[in-house]
């Protein structure tokens, strides 16, 4: 259940529905927004990046975790000799 908004129970319903009806019918032309329109195009959909652009971003992305870790080190791989 959404919680109401402000101002409109079940009560005052009708009496706003009147009241809104009331003045539409008095100026029926639609009134302009004031909202801004935005200054540039969102894109949802990323420009495809190249075999290149993707792996120096990998290498970015591996340098800075690397510099995050700081003095921590990899656990060496176990090669078969050590293995029981």
């Amino acid at each position: 259940m959404r919680p109401p908004h402000k101002g409109v129970e079940a009560d005052n319903i009708e009496e706003m529905y009147k009241k809104v009806h009331a003045a539409i019918c008095a100026n029926p032309l639609e009134k302009k927004s004031q909202k801004q329109p935005p200054k540039e195009h969102k894109r949802f959909d990323l420009k495809k990046l190249t075999y290149e652009e993707r792996k120096s971003k990998l290498i970015e992305r591996l340098n800075a975790l690397n510099a995050a870790a700081g003095t921590m080190t990899m656990p060496r791989m176990m090669t078969s000799e050590h293995q029981n």
